[in-house]
């Protein structure tokens, strides 16, 4: 790795540490970064010089869909992280079940988007599936489809309203702030309105509550660091 790859990869780490409330998480940010300056004789005002250097903002566009049907529940997932990352997102095809998920923000804003949303698609997936195989054994002649969707409905509004506090506790109103560019670039688009698709559920509060707990629960931070050696993060 270069050496500008590497003050990235360090300045990126402070980042995190800086944006998350949660002690543990933001110390192991911190000690990731200050390990790479130590073993790679990088002094603080290397990273201090690289943070006042102005760059270009870059707008991008990020398809995140991997070729995969673009469910309900990924839809939602993305407009949730989005929204809290300072980005848009869109679907490129919305006749198809399969087109593109796209984000849309500046550059550094929708790399961190997309490793939330990985992340948080990931644990949804796990989620669900603990969830279905459960109620299979304890309602072995009951259709499970409806409360699936329940449990999935409940997790996206446990990580909506877990996004919500935070704000609110940190008073991040004003730092959440979509860039101007990134607005008149989504604005460019003039896209129709998809309508909203349509889903069985069950109406089954319990597993919605289920949901919610997840959801509220997910924290996707503590992975980005792990995986910060193999992502250049």
């Amino acid at each position: 790795m270069d050496n500008q790859k590497l003050l990235e990869r360090i300045q990126k780490l402070f980042k995190l540490a800086e944006r998350n409330e949660n002690d543990h998480e933001a110390q192991s940010a911190l000690l990731a970064a200050q390990k790479l300056m130590v073993e790679n004789g990088i002094e603080q005002s290397e990273i201090e010089r690289l943070a006042n250097i102005q760059t270009p903002k870059e707008v991008v566009h990020e398809n995140v869909s991997n070729g995969e049907r673009l469910l309900w529940w990924k839809r939602s997932l993305a407009r949730i992280i989005a929204k809290n990352f300072c980005c848009k997102s869109y679907i490129l095809r919305s006749d198809s079940e399969t087109g593109g998920l796209i984000f849309l923000g500046l550059k550094e804003d929708v790399e961190l988007a997309e490793t939330v949303y990985t992340f948080a698609k990931e644990a949804m997936v796990y989620g669900t599936g603990r969830y279905v195989a459960d109620f299979k054994k304890n309602h072995r002649k009951q259709a499970y489809t409806g409360h699936k969707n329940d449990y999935m409905t409940g997790w996206l509004s446990g990580l909506s309203a877990q996004y919500e506090e935070q704000v609110e506790k940190n008073n991040w109103g004003l730092v959440l702030v979509t860039d101007s560019l990134v607005l008149r670039a989504y604005e460019d688009l003039n896209l129709r309105k998809v309508q909203a698709s349509s889903r069985y559920t069950a109406h089954n509060q319990n597993a919605m509550l289920i949901g919610y707990q997840h959801g509220k629960a997910f924290n996707g931070i503590s992975k980005q660091i792990d995986e910060s050696k193999n992502k250049g993060i």
